[in-house]
């Protein structure tokens, strides 16, 4: 039996540009749990078990662990 509150299937369109970069188009009912806006990134990272965990970033914020260490 599904876990109440979970969402275990939602249609999400992907399409390829002519450049061969893909679009995917994330439903209101996804997109609204990202904070994200025009030209802001959501970061994908692959588990080893092949499972993905996403989540937004905000460009003006971003600074990845190595940036981190060169500030020290």
């Amino acid at each position: 039996m599904p876990k109440q509150g979970i969402r275990w299937s939602i249609p999400t369109l992907v399409t390829r540009n002519a450049d061969g970069a893909l679009t995917v188009v994330l439903p209101e009912q996804v997109a609204a749990h990202f904070d994200v806006g025009d030209k802001d990134v959501l970061n994908w990272t692959l588990m080893p078990d092949g499972t993905v965990e996403t989540w937004s970033i905000k460009k003006s914020t971003y600074s990845s662990l190595g940036d981190r260490e060169k500030e020290k």
